[in-house]
């Protein structure tokens, strides 16, 4: 028998499946780096005695455009109106 060729050569099924191997961690490390400095933080607040929705933005989120607060506490909580049951726990955007 002829002595084998010098060098490593991979099969079909191997060179696919280095081929997939790279193209996955490709996909993942671009999704990380994607994603990377824009995971929410979760905060909570309850809602104190005649407070509004008003109020809660004035107080949680203060340093937030006081239209895009209201609008995105809304939106986020399922509110429709302006008044707020007291005790109730609202998540903040």
């Amino acid at each position: 028998p002829a002595p084998p060729p010098a060098g490593y050569r991979m099969g079909r099924w191997s060179r696919l499946a280095m081929t997939g191997l790279v193209a996955a961690a490709i996909i993942v490390g671009i999704g990380v780096l994607a994603g990377h400095g824009e995971q929410p933080v979760e905060r909570w607040t309850t809602v104190g005695p005649d407070e509004t929705v008003a109020t809660v933005v004035a107080r949680e989120m203060a340093d937030i455009d006081p239209v895009a607060a209201v609008t995105s506490l809304r939106e986020l909580n399922g509110i429709e109106g302006w008044t707020l049951p007291e005790g109730a726990v609202l998540l903040l955007p």
